[in-house]
């Protein structure tokens, strides 16, 4: 087995662990050690989905790098202002903050759900596409084994990702 073999199979597991676990309570440092070796696999596997044809690969690879980036800066928000609660509780849990906090890490937030609206808005992408075309990626990224297929996959995405893309509203 080859280094990246391994990754991929130490990805798929933590990974697993991720999507399934929602974005509640998170283990900032384990999130943060997956999303690093989701980059390195990625950036190393030259991925390309299974009936993906190569015009339509740019679009794919786009729509990973967008919600690794969503997926970054929830990371990063919790992290910093270790905001642990479901997202319907943030409101309150702002105005709990020091003022120069809330101002800098909202900042950030607001700033990503424009850039995130704006690339949807100009490549025309709705929900569900966009997170069965991360799906794709991130089966590919992983070696699931017999357990999961592109299916089970997806749907943990799916799932995932309408939670993920509620921060950015």
């Amino acid at each position: 087995m080859t280094s990246l073999e391994y990754d991929q199979r130490r990805l798929a597991l933590a990974l697993y662990d991720v999507l399934f676990g929602k974005l509640q309570k998170l283990d900032i440092v384990a999130v943060e050690s997956t999303l690093d070796l989701l980059e390195s696999v990625y950036k190393a596997s030259r991925v390309r989905p299974a009936n993906v044809s190569v015009a339509n690969l740019g679009r794919y690879r786009d729509s990973f790098d967008q919600w690794l980036g969503c997926f970054r800066l929830v990371v990063q928000y919790c992290k910093d202002t270790k905001f642990t609660g479901n997202l319907s509780e943030l409101r309150a849990f702002q105005k709990t903050m020091p003022r120069d906090l809330a101002k800098s890490t909202t900042q950030s937030l607001v700033r990503g759900s424009w850039a995130l609206l704006k690339w949807r808005h100009e490549n025309k992408i709705d929900n569900n596409s966009f997170a069965k075309q991360v799906a794709s990626v991130l089966f590919e990224v992983g070696v699931w084994g017999i357990h999961m297929d592109s299916q089970d996959v997806e749907e943990l995405t799916l799932d995932f990702t309408e939670e993920l893309l509620a921060w950015f509203k």
